[in-house]
């Protein structure tokens, strides 16, 4: 009976998680539709026999075609702000400093070096480490952080320094578990 409770009790934790996860990716999806605003409604054909021309279906397709490629373009850009509050200031800043796609080096910087979270999970677990898509590069140079190992987890502020090759140094300001 208590292997059962506790069986279920690690689903539930489970199924908590997914539900946040499945919420957060719902609202960022809403947000970035929202933010389109846009949808097209081809024109209806002229009436009279004129209007049954196949360069007007031309037309239509190719307009819509043209539609599609500006949404796609829309949501690649949405896409990769996500997870980023640099300004384009800064992104020419850091480019000048030898980062070639600075918000997304950042980021895999910060996810190469585990140890700076400096908590240890109580219950034995393993080490905690970085949530993919969950670091967002804040306003110059600041980055906030999700780290977690399964069980327990928490949040950090970091703050990085460029150095000669280019090189990435950190710096914890500040970290805390989740209760």
């Amino acid at each position: 009976m208590v292997l059962g409770l506790v069986t279920c009790g690690f689903f539930a934790v489970g199924w908590r998680r997914a539900a946040h996860e499945a919420s957060s990716t719902r609202a960022w999806a809403r947000t970035v539709l929202d933010s389109l605003a846009t949808s097209t409604t081809p024109p209806g054909p002229p009436i009279g026999p004129e209007g049954r021309d196949s360069v007007y279906w031309q037309w239509v397709a190719t307009s819509a075609q043209l539609q599609t490629r500006r949404w796609q373009q829309a949501l690649r850009y949405a896409n990769e702000r996500h997870g980023t509050l640099l300004e384009e200031r800064d992104v020419a800043a850091l480019k000048s400093e030898g980062l070639a796609d600075p918000a997304r080096q950042l980021r895999d910087s910060l996810m190469d070096h585990p140890e700076l979270v400096h908590f240890k999970d109580k219950a034995g677990g393993s080490e905690m480490a970085f949530v993919a898509g969950r670091v967002v590069v804040l306003g110059r140079p600041f980055v906030f952080a999700r780290f977690e190992n399964g069980r327990a987890g928490g949040q950090a502020l970091f703050a990085y320094r460029i150095s000669e090759g280019p090189r990435v140094r950190w710096r914890r300001l500040w970290a805390e578990m989740d209760e």
